[in-house]
């Protein structure tokens, strides 16, 4: 079987299709419900959330819309749970930067976290960067003590206003990784180790 990323190489004209077709033959071996939050997932993460109608997601899926319901209660409850999903992800993400036992390894692990980014878990990422399209969406929840932790790393280097640098930093990253999924950085390695010799020489 071939993998996405060598079909992709083979067939680079039709990518997107090649994604696709890989990703329904994916859809295919799953329970009923993996194959809804896989379908809403993929669904929301390219579409957006308010794109899509469960009607369409359960045509997908092969299932009926009512199973939908039983599961998820509606269609924001199966929102609900691929956002728990998301945040559980972005948590997990973070972790090493969080528990890093210097200011240096912290920095350092910020960079590498970009280098590494899961292509399996781009579409949970997709989804992030639609949801902050929604004006109601406030981020994940370790967002918060993550610019601290770079705030705190920025300052043990030296860094002057290590606040608003971590701002920066912050946003500079979060960019990198938007356009990382979106496959918009051709010279991603290139560009990540610019930014760490800037940050973590």
């Amino acid at each position: 079987i071939l993998s996405e990323d060598l079909c992709c190489n083979l067939f680079p004209w039709k990518r997107p299709l090649v994604i696709r077709l890989l990703f329904q033959k994916r859809v295919r071996l799953m329970t009923k419900k993996e194959r809804i939050l896989s379908v809403a997932l993929y669904r929301f993460a390219h579409e957006g959330y308010n794109a899509v109608s469960t009607a369409s997601i359960a045509k997908e899926a092969e299932v009926s819309e009512g199973l939908i319901f039983k599961h998820f209660k509606s269609k924001q409850g199966l929102l609900d749970t691929l956002r728990e999903e998301l945040e559980s992800k972005m948590a997990a993400k973070v972790q090493p930067v969080m528990e890093a036992a210097t200011a240096a390894e912290a920095l350092h692990l910020v960079f590498d976290l970009l280098l590494n980014v899961d292509p399996v878990d781009f579409n949970y990422w997709r989804l992030q960067y639609q949801l902050k399209l929604n004006e109601a969406y406030e981020g994940h929840r370790s967002a918060q003590l993550y610019l601290d932790r770079l705030s705190w790393a920025l300052q043990e280097s030296g860094f002057p206003e290590p606040e608003m640098e971590a701002q920066l930093l912050f946003e500079i990253v979060d960019s990198a990784l938007k356009r990382i999924v979106f496959e918009e950085l051709p010279e991603k390695e290139k560009y990540i180790e610019f930014l760490r010799k800037k940050y973590a020489p």
